[in-house]
């Protein structure tokens, strides 16, 4: 009989490794596929902007859960080359040739990689359409974007499958490079002690390395800028491995060092186990550490969303915002009003009112020295600012303001607050049209009215409240093509507000013209004096079909029916996103641990046959057990969720120094979330621990 009918054999009487091998590898392929089919069809790719910090989030995350996935792809393999070591032994030992040998297991790996990449990528392409579909008919998102199956998501999960064919076949060769025949033989017992002996100061230094880790990888980077100005750079992440080294030494603390204490008979009921947790103590601080990790994974994509807070549009005071030149024939109240007539829509309070794009000093904070300190450098001629009078604030606004000669306000909204980047107090005089001579202005506190403030509302961006003969003076001479109409309006709340939005939305976009078409970051002097060097000069990002898509555009309206609905649906998208890679890391960590549950019960099965012998009855050996399992399970995942929610709570806590009342709500539900965890991971504790019995033969 060939090799290949003794393997067929083989696999027809040890099916079990088998089908965990090939499960393993098909719901890895299956995760990653259809994760990145629904990361590229159009109803993500067309509601997540090009090139937004939406994307590279969403890209970083599902970077550490396919590492989480190569990683038990990885295990999965090594187990099962553990347990191929035994017949590839025996057969070396017969005398059959390693070459033959490494053919035959080549091939029978080849046919299972090849079955699980075509069934991991199909069942892959399947869940994301069912998913997708589901999804799109559940959500409300209102901007026509469907789903469709990603080419570019089906080669991705292809490229992946041979990323882990790669893996797997160098894993092959490795195993057959082995010489000693008895090393492979052993393999399957092959134990990994821990050598080392730790005092309790080893604990004390892991929980110092986590708080320095933690506190001086996130934080002194900005108590440096905030103190000095001094940007201390990217290296400090480094401090992050810090911490991983920290809760490696707490969990290598946890397996090495058992004493007697004030319980000596305590230590010597449960002397075997710590014996047998040691002489295997390599491999559980690995699996422990990897646990941990995955776990962070879990809740780092769970907590993601609900720490981005609400939208802040939501404090607009008026429905509809936006602005054009007065030389482009843009909306006027004539069309808001008859398309509003159109969609039997009822317009409230239009209001019209002129900033003047007037040329202003200023204070550039955007570049380091060679030492990484912040240089503030003042610019006499700096940015067109948009400005706009007292009392035509006040007539828009319904605020009553008062500005004195040589005095301004900054319009902002609530909440506002200056940073190293930015003075409320930076502007000290603004040019008349000629950009020569100028007005000294003084700052004079802020005045918040969120529908009228731009984009970010800083540097640039920064429109301001100037004395009505102040506003004279810088109108004079001004060509209408730095004049700029800025309209407010509300509407009635029906059934026809988000189609009147999508049609007013997509009405200004097709007027606006070539000179409205820049990114939000452009500013008209900038791009003057710096002409083909001015790195903002570069065509607006936005869709008049497209509202859902995330707009850089420097005239973006502000149309809160749409935002709503938008933001809602990128919001949804996000959230199963995340959701998607919480469950690829949770299935890597679930696996690893059970994996680990079955093999602790095959590796000391001999172990525990010969306690039997000495007279231990099934209730010892299940103690014994239980307590040879959890230990991968319990540690690493308090380790992991309190780590997590500790360094979650430092980034609620560094925004404003405070806990918001938003924030506590947040804190609460991460709370239930790792109680839900745990409760995940108890079941499957139970599930593993009763499958290890069965195995052992000393269940109830």
């Amino acid at each position: 009989m060939k090799l290949s009918g003794l393997f067929a054999k083989l696999r027809k009487n040890n099916k079990k490794e088998y089908l965990q091998f090939q499960f393993c590898m098909t719901l890895s392929i299956l995760l990653i596929t259809s994760y990145l089919v629904m990361y590229g069809s159009d109803l993500v790719q067309k509601t997540l902007p090009n090139g937004g910090d939406s994307r590279k989030i969403a890209d970083m995350i599902f970077v550490l859960a396919a590492a989480g996935c190569v990683m038990f792809s990885i295990y999965t393999t090594s187990q099962f080359l553990r347990y191929k070591s035994r017949e590839t032994g025996i057969f070396l030992a017969l005398g059959a040739g390693k070459s033959k040998l490494a053919r035959a297991l080549f091939t029978e790996i080849g046919k299972m990689m090849a079955l699980c990449s075509a069934a991991g990528v199909m069942l892959g392409i399947l869940l994301a359409s069912i998913i997708g579909i589901l999804f799109e008919k559940v959500a409300s998102s209102g901007n026509n974007n469907h789903f469709s199956i990603s080419v570019m998501g089906v080669a991705g999960g292809i490229i992946y499958c041979l990323l882990l064919i790669l893996c797997v076949a160098f894993m092959c060769v490795r195993f057959m490079k082995r010489s000693n025949v008895m090393d492979i033989i052993n393999e399957q017992r092959k134990q990994e002690p821990l050598k080392k002996s730790v005092s309790f100061f080893y604990l004390v230094s892991g929980i110092v390395m986590i708080l320095v880790g933690l506190l001086i990888g996130y934080f002194l980077p900005i108590i440096t800028v905030k103190v000095s100005g001094h940007w201390l750079g990217g290296w400090t992440n480094l401090f992050y491995i810090l911490a991983a080294v920290g809760l490696y030494r707490i969990l290598v603390y946890s397996i090495a060092s058992h004493r007697k204490g004030k319980n000596p008979q305590k230590y010597y009921d449960n002397m075997i186990s710590y014996g047998m947790l040691k002489f295997q103590g390599g491999s559980v601080v690995r699996n422990m550490l990897v646990i941990s990790l995955l776990l962070m994974g879990v809740l780092l994509g769970i907590f993601y969303l609900p720490l981005q807070g609400g939208n802040d549009f939501e404090d607009a005071e008026d429905d509809i915002s936006y602005r054009y030149p007065v030389d482009v024939d843009e909306l006027s109240e004539e069309d808001v009003f008859s398309m509003a007539d159109k969609y039997q829509i009822s317009v409230k309070d239009y209001r019209e009112a002129e900033f003047v794009q007037v040329l202003g000093d200023g204070v550039r904070r955007d570049d380091m020295d060679e030492n990484n300190n912040l240089i503030e450098q003042y610019e006499e001629k700096y940015f067109y600012y948009e400005c706009i009078s007292a009392s035509l604030f006040t007539d828009m606004t319904g605020k009553e303001t008062e500005v004195t000669e040589g005095h301004y306000r900054v319009i902002q909204r609530e909440g506002a607050r200056e940073n190293i980047f930015y003075k409320f107090d930076d502007l000290t005089r603004l040019y008349l049209s000629n950009e020569e001579d100028y007005i000294s202005m003084e700052y004079d506190g802020l005045e918040l009215y969120h529908s009228l403030v731009t984009d970010t509302g800083y540097d640039s961006k920064t429109r301001y409240i100037i004395s009505d003969a102040d506003y004279e003076k810088v109108k004079t001479g001004v060509k209408d093509d730095k004049i700029i109409r800025q309209v407010l309006f509300n509407i009635e709340d029906s059934d026809q507000s988000y189609a009147y939005c999508e049609a007013l939305y997509e009405q200004f976009c097709s007027r606006a013209s070539e000179s409205m078409n820049y990114i939000a970051a452009y500013n008209g002097y900038q791009a003057k004096i710096l002409g083909e060097d001015y790195g903002y000069n570069m065509q607006g990002i936005y869709d008049g079909k497209r509202p859902a898509l995330g707009s850089d555009w420097l005239y973006s309206p502000a149309v809160l029916p749409l935002e709503r609905e938008n933001a809602a649906m990128r919001r949804a998208i996000f959230l199963l996103l995340f959701v998607y890679i919480a469950i690829i890391c949770l299935a890597s960590e679930s696996i690893i641990l059970y994996t680990r549950s079955q093999n602790v019960a095959l590796k000391n099965s001999q172990i525990f046959k010969d306690l039997e012998k000495l007279g231990a009855n099934k209730k010892y050996l299940r103690r014994l057990l239980k307590s040879q399992i959890s230990k991968c399970f319990v540690l690493p995942t308090v380790m992991g969720c309190l780590l997590m929610f500790i360094y979650e709570i430092l980034i609620m806590w560094q925004n404003d120094g405070i806990m918001t009342a938003g924030e506590v709500g947040i804190a609460g539900l991460m709370v239930i979330v790792i109680a839900v965890i745990g409760i995940y991971q108890f079941i499957l504790y139970k599930i593993s621990m009763k499958n290890a019995a069965g195995v052992l033969d000393i269940s109830r």
